[in-house]
């Protein structure tokens, strides 16, 4: 028991966080035989370093600011989409898509052209590719994209104006969002999250 405690210990003193010293003591926990028939992480000792641990190092929260949602919108709304640059009309696509759903993103990297219906009010798109949501017995998910007033911040606008400008470097790329540099493959949800 005591070379667990000591492992433990020497973990924090290494400067690891809450959460990780956590993870050792439930992988442990998992493999070591109970001791005075109780696991380890039911251990009193255990328990009482691991508070100690969390006193003294408590979890930080994962995301450390909220950025302002308005000041995106504004300079979104101040970029002419017919001006300017294929890179930024990718990246403000890309915002637009994530802002006007509570979309993933492996979901927005997964919109593709040919399961894109335009109904008269709004676009929809419906998955080829399992979500990490996707459950057995439901139905894949639906995206559905609202039309919008403010012609520079409408993602459905933005949506057409990016498969018209995208057009002649798409080729046979049947996936929304694509690279804007060559040789233009499909972006992946590493780069839909950058």
């Amino acid at each position: 028991m005591n070379y667990v405690l000591e492992f433990l210990a020497h973990l924090f003193e290494e400067g690891l966080e809450y959460n990780t010293i956590a993870g050792y003591r439930s992988a442990i926990s998992a493999f070591h035989d109970p001791i005075e028939g109780l696991s380890l992480g039911d251990n009193p000792r255990v328990s009482a370093l691991m508070k100690g641990v969390f006193n003294k190092r408590p979890p930080k929260p994962r995301y450390m600011f909220i950025w302002d949602v308005q000041k995106v919108l504004e300079y979104l709304g101040s970029l002419n989409s017919e001006k300017i640059t294929n890179k930024l009309l990718t990246i403000k696509l890309t915002l637009l898509l994530a802002l006007t759903s509570a979309s993933r993103a492996h979901e927005i990297c997964y919109l593709d052209t040919n399961y894109l219906i335009k109904h008269s009010s709004c676009y929809t798109f419906h998955f080829e590719k399992l979500t990490k949501t996707a459950k057995p017995g439901n139905s894949r998910p639906v995206i559905k994209f609202e039309h919008f007033l403010d012609k520079n911040l409408c993602v459905c606008h933005h949506i057409d104006l990016y498969l018209e400008r995208s057009k002649s470097w798409r080729k046979e790329e049947t996936q929304l969002l694509i690279s804007f540099i060559k040789p233009h493959k499909a972006v992946t949800t590493a780069s839909v999250s950058r």
